[in-house]
């Protein structure tokens, strides 16, 4: 069963279960609210204003961040997936990006990414996912957090590709 992020402005945490480096960063946040929560969202290259012809010529590096953080007394997994699809919707490439939180862990906001710099041609799409799993023994559902979901394509660092 999939079930819905929820908006938490404060962010909620156990209190006295911070990590030492732990910086209050955000207002609010998206948080878990069953043992496995989903979020996706599919990007059209075209409505960006990028033509597939200059994603094929130059395949800029693409980067999915998000950041994330643990509740003390669940154990979790969270995932940062992003998949390059072409125009019949086929993934043609994927990169995912994976973070474990222990039952115990200190809470403390975490920084992951997701970066594909070497695709074939034929992108339209990108297709992002961030999936968080809480350990099905564990009796709190709240067991991750996610603040300022990002996503670049950095045309400005690409060099002209010959043939793939």
């Amino acid at each position: 069963m999939h079930f819905r992020w929820v908006y938490s402005s404060p962010p909620s945490f156990l209190p006295d279960n911070f990590h030492p480096e732990f910086v209050d960063l955000f207002d609010g946040c998206l948080e878990t609210t069953s043992s496995r929560c989903d979020k996706t969202c599919i990007i059209n290259i075209k409505e960006l204003g990028l033509s597939p012809h200059v994603m094929d010529l130059y395949r800029p590096p693409i980067i999915f961040s998000e950041w994330i953080s643990n509740q003390t007394d669940c154990r979790s997994i969270y995932w940062a997936t992003i998949r390059l699809l072409n125009e019949r919707h086929q993934v043609i490439a994927v990169k995912e990006k994976e973070q474990q939180f222990e039952f115990g862990q200190l809470q403390k906001w975490i920084k992951l990414e997701a970066k594909i710099e070497s695709y074939p041609f034929g992108i339209q799409y990108i297709f992002l996912s961030s999936v968080v799993v809480i350990d099905e023994f564990e009796t709190n559902p709240c067991g991750a957090r996610i603040a300022e979901s990002e996503v670049i394509i950095k045309m400005e660092e690409t060099s002209r590709s010959v043939n793939g």
